[in-house]
């Protein structure tokens, strides 16, 4: 749906569904552009990493909801069902209130991140956001492979393994990099 190479792009109350690409099933950020989305809804997209979103740019995502991404019958997701922050240690990448559920992959069922900053919380008591239902065999929830990862205040519950596969960090699986919750 979205290719960004360079520039800023303002998402609010807009609905991607259905959307399949190679990487980022309805958007991706190249290492140029810069992307603020609020009120967003990504159901049923797919691609091999980021079934919803590819990002390597800088992102905001405030208030969004990621259902049922990642892999389809015609694409298997490898990492990040819902969201791959490819990451660029210059451009912070923040999700803010936003939901993950039912997403799936190979590696972070909902949320993988390569590497860059990346600060996952909620400070809008309207719009709380969590991690939850998703499926992958490692990082049910969120796989960490590099980077800095901060997550404040936000619930990740609920993730499994629906396959008879063994599979590893039920809400967080730490590959690499530095993570830090609270």
């Amino acid at each position: 749906a979205i290719y960004q190479t360079a520039g800023t792009i303002l998402l609010k109350k807009t609905t991607f569904t259905g959307n399949n690409a190679e990487n980022g099933g309805a958007i991706y950020v190249c290492d140029e552009g810069s992307i603020e989305m609020s009120d967003s809804a990504f159901t049923q997209n797919s691609s091999y990493k980021g079934g919803a979103m590819y990002a390597i740019g800088q992102t905001t995502i405030i208030g969004c909801s990621f259902n049922e991404n990642g892999n389809s019958l015609e694409t298997t997701c490898n990492a990040g069902g819902a969201v791959y922050f490819a990451g660029n240690e210059t451009k912070p990448i923040e999700v803010n209130g936003s939901t993950f559920t039912k997403n799936s992959a190979n590696l972070g069922g909902a949320v993988y991140v390569e590497k860059g900053d990346v600060t996952i919380r909620n400070t809008n008591a309207d719009k709380k956001g969590y991690i939850t239902e998703n499926t992958a065999i490692y990082g049910l929830g969120l796989y960490v492979n590099g980077g800095n990862v901060v997550v404040l205040s936000y619930t990740i519950s609920a993730n499994t393994n629906s396959d008879e596969e063994s599979s590893f960090g039920g809400g967080v699986y730490v590959f690499g990099g530095n993570v830090s919750l609270s």
